[in-house]
């Protein structure tokens, strides 16, 4: 990291500083974009700023990083993910509008498709099926969509009775 600062004219203790405040509003910004790939990024950045601030020889810097990533994931998850849902998400977002494919949850489709293919079709749209409700579907078949998981339908048949 030294010669990463010293590379970027930054020996003086700015490099640090940036590293700093890059990741604090990278975890800011995680606020509103709702992705890990940010929060762990700025993780990330967080347990590289505390070992260069230890300045200590590789093999314990390696060492040291692990201990802090393993600690910033921890108070990751169990204080500021809390201190989120808890203070903003609730409150802020009670009243908002589900996200589209919630709205879906409970309504009735047609299967299209076929083995690995096979589709919902449901409010003209075709979402795929996930692997586990496959069996014993075939096209034309009527489904309730239960939910969704990783942009895969979660469905049931409906009895024929």
């Amino acid at each position: 990291m030294h010669i990463l600062a010293d590379f970027l004219w930054m020996s003086d203790g700015t490099f640090l500083h940036w590293l700093l405040a890059i990741a604090i509003t990278a975890l800011v910004l995680d606020t509103f974009c709702q992705t890990e790939f940010i929060s762990w990024g700025s993780l990330v950045l967080f347990a590289v700023w505390a070992t260069v601030k230890c300045d200590l020889p590789i093999q314990w810097s390696i060492l040291l990083f692990i201990l802090f990533l393993g600690v910033a994931i921890t108070l990751y998850y169990t204080l500021w993910k809390q201190l989120l849902d808890r203070f903003i998400f609730k409150p802020m977002l009670k009243n908002a509008p589900k996200e589209a494919l919630d709205s879906f949850v409970g309504g009735k489709g047609e299967i299209r498709g076929e083995g690995s293919n096979l589709c919902v079709l449901y409010n003209s749209e075709l979402h795929p099926v996930a692997e586990e409700c496959r069996d014993g579907l075939s096209t034309g078949d009527k489904v309730v969509i239960r939910d969704f998981k990783d942009g895969y339908a979660i469905v049931a048949p409906i009895n024929k009775a």
